[in-house]
């Protein structure tokens, strides 16, 4: 189940990530993300991290992919890649969020 009635222009903005599963593209620390809203309705997305003393940045794209489910989301960060799923699971849109991602590795093997 993901939050009812979600709110997209509410979650906007800056989150910080307090706990995670391991991911290898996120290895640094004091992980944050924004989110922005483009013309197009597409969603700018900003991960910044640091790591081994410097900041990497990653910017993609999320998008609605059906309005009938606002809180699943879908994420890009190349042209190469679809979209993987990014699913606000519950938010009071302020002080917290629970997001569920995962993807499917080409094919091989299943990544949460």
């Amino acid at each position: 189940m993901v939050q009812p009635n979600f709110e997209l222009n509410k979650y906007l903005g800056k989150w910080y990530e307090i706990e995670k599963l391991p991911a290898s593209f996120e290895k640094g620390k004091c992980i944050e993300a924004n989110y922005v809203l483009r013309p197009d309705n597409t969603v700018q997305v900003v991960n910044v991290q640091t790591y081994k003393g410097k900041i990497r940045k990653a910017e993609g794209t999320a998008i609605t992919q059906d309005p009938r489910e606002p809180a699943k989301l879908g994420v890009s960060f190349s042209y190469f890649t679809p979209y993987a799923p990014y699913w606000v699971l519950s938010t009071d849109y302020n002080s917290i969020a629970l997001v569920y991602s995962c993807t499917d590795v080409l094919r091989l093997f299943h990544v949460d």
